[in-house]
């Protein structure tokens, strides 16, 4: 999908500053994301089955006692890869990242 997702708006003054008024420490969650914004995540048919190539490689990657943020690494081995462009992403509050699933 080459197309651009988003019609092309005015371009915005020299003098527009964005402010950030959210910021990652005020976060109260966490989000794993499929891919990039600039990018659109795959379907994929594995394993005779169709799904999404996030979460067939996440629930490869997920285990109980260990730190979000190892999940998302362990997953980073994975995609991107030849077959799927998509680059996975672990948003939101980093001191949530660290905590252990049970």
């Amino acid at each position: 999908y080459n197309r651009p997702r988003f019609l092309q708006s005015e371009k915005m003054p020299e003098t527009f500053n964005v402010v950030r008024k959210i910021t990652e420490e005020s976060l109260s969650y966490i989000c794993f994301a499929g891919s990039l914004e600039s990018e659109t995540s795959a379907d994929a048919y594995i394993n005779n089955e169709f799904t999404g190539a996030h979460t067939f490689y996440f629930m490869r990657c997920i285990k109980p006692g260990e730190a979000f943020i190892t999940w998302q690494k362990r997953l980073d081995l994975y995609l991107p890869n030849k077959d799927f462009k998509q680059t996975p992403v672990l948003l939101g509050n980093k001191d949530l990242m660290q905590e252990i699933l049970k």
